[in-house]
């Protein structure tokens, strides 16, 4: 009886509970090209700009006609809200980072129309909150409040590598972001750094209970972000999102032994391999920005105690 059990089960599985067909994520796509460049870059063998260059035509021709990019698939955020395939998402806007990246290795190819494309998307979408203080909605087609803070990230450190030093405008948006995000960092009760909540802490349209998650993971992811951006066009505030991101994961990997989804126990505790596996480049990108600082730093919060 129980091998027919299991028989049943595994078909009611397939047909309730099927994962949806998605032909191109864009996640998928940005995420192999970027290995594919971090190949080409170490000189591994195989033609690795060659395959960037055939995902860069998959990447300019999934994005969407208003400029913006999706996961190509329907999926909940938050209690109520439901993301359908064809969304421009703030948190895919990484795609223009990337794209940043490989014209580093291939700066003859011309992608200005796929650029302009994405920033005019985030120009469109982009909310002055206050006086030098920019967000962006995570999903505007579906409510104009930021919901969740990655998005924002994601988007600001798109501006900061794609930029143009003419573009007065991207820069204004860019500094507020990064402004808006410093402003939204929690201090760590216990020292470790810095964190951002994963939803806004002023929405409206999450409970309270959600607003207390802290994802770990996509701290990395933005933590890897900001520091490339970094490097590219670099401004106080952003060294100082950086450095506290950095610290408080630090301090959860030195707590925890191994660094979980969040703070909430998410999937019974399980560790997924995209999310660790973000901790390695977060690191990697994070040491660039603060590694030659952090000794000047030491010296003067010893000197600053002592008098």
């Amino acid at each position: 009886m129980s091998s027919v059990r299991r028989a049943i089960g595994s078909v009611l599985k397939k047909i309730f509970f099927r994962p949806p067909f998605v032909k191109h994520s864009v996640q998928t796509i940005y995420k192999s090209l970027q290995g594919s460049i971090y190949l080409h870059q170490s000189n591994i063998l195989g033609d690795w700009l060659q395959e960037a260059h055939y995902l860069v035509i998959i990447l300019e021709n999934i994005q969407n006609s208003d400029g913006g990019f999706d996961t190509d698939y329907n999926y909940h955020f938050g209690s109520d809200l439901l993301h359908r395939k064809g969304q421009s998402l703030a948190c895919e806007t990484t795609a223009l980072t990337v794209i940043g990246q490989y014209r580093g290795i291939d700066p003859g190819e011309d992608l200005d129309g796929f650029i302009s494309s994405g920033l005019d998307w985030i120009k469109r979408n982009s909310v002055r909150k206050d006086k030098g203080v920019y967000t962006i909605p995570y999903c505007p087609d579906i409510v104009n409040d930021t919901i969740i803070l990655n998005g924002i990230s994601f988007t600001a450190a798109a501006m900061g590598k794609i930029l143009k030093d003419n573009d007065d405008t991207g820069k204004e948006i860019y500094r507020g972001m990064i402004s808006f995000l410093k402003n939204n960092m929690v201090i760590s009760s216990d020292s470790g750094g810095r964190y951002w909540p994963y939803f806004e802490q002023g929405s409206s349209v999450i409970s309270e209970n959600e607003k207390k998650k802290i994802d770990y993971y996509h701290l990395a992811q933005q933590v890897e972000v900001h520091a490339i951006a970094q490097q590219q066009m670099p401004l106080d505030e952003q060294y100082e999102i950086i450095k506290n991101g950095a610290d408080h994961l630090v301090h959860i990997h030195h707590e925890n032994g191994i660094i979980p989804y969040d703070n909430m126990g998410l999937f019974d505790g399980c560790i997924h391999t995209w999310g660790l596996s973000s901790v390695i480049p977060a690191m990697i990108e994070a040491s660039k920005i603060i590694s030659e600082n952090r000794s000047e730093e030491h010296t003067s919060e010893l000197q600053s105690r002592q008098s």
